[in-house]
């Protein structure tokens, strides 16, 4: 029997962290008979007072094994690594390879690994040391984050990352703008969005278990969230809605990882802490609805949450601040394709069989936090009736661009090479539309470049004018007259010419 090739994974994670690809992707790879290193995360930024416990925990998980190594199940094994955290240190950065280097070759000598495939989370200098040092046979970028936008601190990870895009045998990307920015560097990038241990999920959907007793006991209907708590979720939506929806229970599954104060003093929101992932399906059954309310930004454009799918296989409705790699996942799944509005469908399921709970929660410019944005709610039995929104004050960067399918077929009928798309606000929802439509909208609606031809889309439902997004041309050269291209009842879109 052919003996399947060694796996050594550079995580951007701890294998205890929350449960997610990772984690999945190897744990699955173990039981198909690969022998797998899970190397735990060796850091993107430098560890702030904040990152304390973390620094506890890898000493911790350090003395568990030998020498940092221990095996977690059959064909998995972990090493925790101590290094100078410093990644962009070439002093550390030199010290770090050899401490490495040689922890790593002596344990693949003494079990017998040899010529890996190296699939790397990582695209930091010490990982691209690694690759080179350990001989693999294969090397594979999973790309599932924008780490540049994830904190001030990863910043300088930018010539790393795009040197493993050229580097890598094979890149993989959980989103449409992962996958456009790969692709100026390596024509061996495919869309590879996180899955989920389906077999696992539906056992629990069918046995139907007994629920957890901390979740049994909560009020119904219970708007649930399984994840971290971290700097991404908006606590302040959150609050917002938990206030209007007072006979709703709002479940927190996973450990608090900033402030979470705000949360704390909501009445109907409660804090489970971290569970064990073989326990959240048990959790999940006992959901209303399953939420994601992510911050709309640049690092939450790029990311794409397990929890979706775990909702999904578990046949809950889902609702999610929809950012870019929701749109085409939730289609039909009860979840109106708003950005920026910040529509919030909670379809809740009752307690008996006999009706569906709506409640419509419209937010707009949560993320500027130009005000707050309050819905009235109404439960209807067999149907969703929508009220207009209590004291909305709609700000000029956001709005309800509800025209967008239409803006896109315009659009893509009439962008040519080298023009460029200024959507303020609206650009999210355009690149799904446009890429719906075959055209690569990243180039066209990303770029500070001047362009001979742009076309302007004014977000009117929102509050923006012409001469907002106007004022964000670049003012070298003078602009033709703007030709309006077409009025739509949410917004109008122009076309302005640079003279040369």
């Amino acid at each position: 029997m052919e003996r399947k090739p060694d796996i050594v994974c550079v995580s951007s994670i701890d294998w205890d962290f929350i449960w997610q690809g990772h984690q999945e992707i190897m744990s699955t790879f173990a039981a198909q008979g690969h022998r797998v290193l899970f190397l735990e995360n060796t850091g993107v930024r430098a560890p702030q007072m904040r990152d304390l416990p973390r620094v506890r925990q890898r000493f911790k998980n350090w003395w568990r094994g030998t020498k940092g190594f221990r095996q977690e199940r059959p064909n998995l094994f972990v090493f925790s690594p101590l290094v100078v955290p410093l990644p962009y240190s070439r002093v550390a950065r030199w010290v770090n390879r050899w401490l490495l280097a040689r922890a790593l070759k002596g344990w693949m000598r003494a079990t017998g690994l040899y010529r890996p495939i190296v699939w790397t989370f990582l695209p930091t200098p010490l990982a691209l040391d690694l690759i080179r040092e350990l001989d693999s046979q294969l090397t594979i970028y999973y790309c599932i984050d924008d780490f540049v936008s994830s904190s001030p601190g990863a910043k300088r990870i930018v010539a790393s990352e795009q040197r493993l895009f050229r580097e890598a045998d094979l890149v993989f990307v959980t989103s449409e703008r992962l996958r456009s920015r790969a692709a100026e560097f390596t024509d061996h990038v495919h869309l590879f969005p996180f899955g989920v241990n389906f077999a696992r999920f539906d056992a629990i959907r069918a046995e139907s278990p007994p629920l957890p007793d901390d979740l049994q006991s909560l009020t119904r209907p219970v708007v649930g969230y399984v994840g971290g708590l971290h700097q991404w979720v908006d606590q302040e939506l959150l609050v917002a809605v938990a206030q209007r929806l007072p006979d709703a229970t709002f479940a927190m599954i996973g450990p608090a990882q900033t402030d979470v104060s705000l949360l704390e003093h909501q009445p109907n929101i409660r804090l489970f802490g971290q569970r064990p992932h073989a326990e959240l399906a048990r959790y999940i059954r006992g959901f209303g609805v399953g939420i994601v309310p992510y911050k709309l930004s640049e690092y939450t454009a790029n990311v794409y949450p397990t929890k979706l799918n775990e909702y999904l296989v578990m046949g809950i409705p889902v609702v999610a601040t929809v950012l870019a790699w929701a749109l085409p996942v939730l289609a039909g799944q009860r979840v109106l394709p708003y950005t920026r509005v910040w529509t919030f469908l909670v379809p809740l399921a009752a307690t008996t069989a006999a009706g569906v709970y709506g409640w419509m929660l419209e937010r707009r410019a949560w993320a500027a936090r130009a005000g707050p944005v309050l819905a009235a709610a109404v439960a209807v039995v067999g149907s969703l009736l929508v009220l207009s929104a209590d004291s909305v004050r709609t700000s000029r960067e956001t709005g309800a661009l509800l025209d967008a399918p239409a803006i896109a077929t315009l659009l893509a009928d009439r962008v040519e090479p080298g023009d460029r798309i200024l959507a303020t606000g609206s650009d999210t929802i355009l690149e799904y539309y446009l890429e719906r439509k075959g055209v690569d909208a990243g180039p066209l609606l990303y770029t500070d470049e001047q362009a001979a031809r742009t076309f302007v889309v004014v977000n009117t439902l929102g509050g923006q004018t012409l001469d907002d997004l106007l004022a964000e041309l670049d003012e070298r050269g003078e602009l033709t007259q703007p030709e309006l291209l077409r009025d739509f009842d949410s917004g109008r879109v122009y076309l302005v010419r640079r003279s040369a």
